[in-house]
């Protein structure tokens, strides 16, 4: 819950990340009323980044040197990247309206991913492979 308050405080999430599969962590920030600033992978470009428009301010994908490490030469273009993104998120103001809630785009964004849509996928599925066994 403390985190969760801390979040809702913020005004922009930063996930600066080298590697993640798919960041959750992405669509808490965005549930709690931060925008958001993410390296450009996969599960950002592919994922959540897709449906939340300019919530997300991308910051691109640097060169590496291995999966999780920046070539050599590489970390002061990504820190300009980094700063890019935030101030690009920041200039864009307060995602939340007046009273707090979160714009129409946004909540459709995230409907997928509440526990009720979770679990109506899982209980689908379960259904499917029961009528199937």
């Amino acid at each position: 819950s403390e985190l969760a308050s801390l979040m809702r405080s913020a005004d922009v999430f930063a996930l600066p990340s080298l590697y993640e599969g798919i960041p959750l962590v992405l669509i808490e920030a965005l549930a709690c009323g931060c925008r958001i600033a993410a390296t450009a992978l996969p599960g950002v470009t592919n994922g959540i980044g897709l449906r939340v428009g300019d919530a997300l301010s991308m910051i691109p994908m640097p060169a590496l040197g291995n999966v999780d490490r920046l070539a050599p030469g590489a970390e002061d273009g990504f820190v300009d990247d980094i700063v890019r993104a935030l101030a690009d998120a920041l200039d864009r103001g307060a995602l939340c309206g007046p009273g707090g809630e979160l714009p129409l785009p946004i909540t459709e964004a995230l409907e997928q991913y509440r526990w009720t849509s979770l679990f109506a996928r899982i209980a689908s599925v379960w259904d499917e492979a029961m009528g199937e066994a």
